[in-house]
């Protein structure tokens, strides 16, 4: 597929260090793919309702054939920035078997989030997921203990699912989520505060990816409410790329 990256502006040159040059491109083969509510090339909506968002590297597509079930795209609606809005009832994006990593390949799965449902809500709510059945899965997403908005993930070892710890951060409003996952754990931060690492090997099947609900069933649930900027996979990412990223999307924040 068209390798689709030399569309984002300004990569790292040379012995240049000014962050503002620095983009998601500049991990090279280490971004496994990037859904990028700034690239509207690369999204398909009608009258803001998104049918298609393709991502940078490849075009892998996320799409939603279900007119209700269509999210909402605003130029201005992520911090007077361009984010697309799920709205935690039934809207949502789906892929099939794209080639995501799969068994106990290590990944990292980072997200740019505006979470605007309240602590007294207790549904589960899936920024991004994927995988085929509950035990073979790798999820994201937003828990509320005792009232509390959190970051959670579940990731399927084959016989059952293993939760990390969750960051001691208030999951609400615009914040910066990561999931790390190895060949034998998951740890997950929330604006750069960590939370401890959970042992699991993964034994990931990829039938389904979704972004904004839960994908380890055929029909869709767990739906995300709020806003999304930017939705990214990467390989193991050293950490001054980590830092990085995190200044990039601190300023898109």
């Amino acid at each position: 597929m068209t390798d689709l990256r030399g569309g984002i502006t300004g990569s790292v040159r040379g012995s240049l260090s000014a962050d503002a040059l620095w983009t998601p491109a500049a991990l090279g083969s280490s971004l496994l793919a990037m859904w990028d509510a700034e690239r509207s090339d690369l999204i398909t909506q009608s009258g803001g309702a998104v049918s298609s968002w393709r991502d940078v590297v490849a075009g892998y597509e996320m799409a939603q054939t279900t007119p209700a079930a269509r999210p909402t795209y605003s130029a201005t609606s992520f911090n007077n920035r361009p984010g697309i809005t799920f709205d935690g009832v039934q809207q949502f994006l789906e892929a099939g078997a794209i080639p995501l990593p799969a068994g106990a390949a290590p990944c990292e799965v980072w997200a740019l989030v505006d979470q605007t449902a309240p602590g007294s809500d207790a549904t589960g709510r899936r920024i991004f997921s994927y995988g085929s059945g509950t035990n073979d899965t790798r999820e994201i997403y937003r828990i509320t203990p005792s009232g509390l908005n959190r970051l959670t993930a579940a990731i399927g070892n084959g016989a059952t699912r293993v939760f990390p710890d969750s960051p001691i951060v208030d999951f609400s409003g615009r914040r910066i989520a990561r999931m790390v996952i190895t060949s034998t754990e998951c740890r997950l931060e929330v604006d750069g505060t960590s939370a401890a690492a959970a042992a699991v090997v993964p034994a990931t099947v990829v039938a389904r990816a979704r972004i904004g609900a839960s994908a380890n069933a055929a029909t869709a649930a767990n739906f995300y409410q709020g806003g999304l900027s930017i939705a990214l996979m990467t390989g193991a990412l050293t950490t001054e790329q980590a830092a990085m990223l995190y200044a990039y999307l601190g300023a898109r924040r």
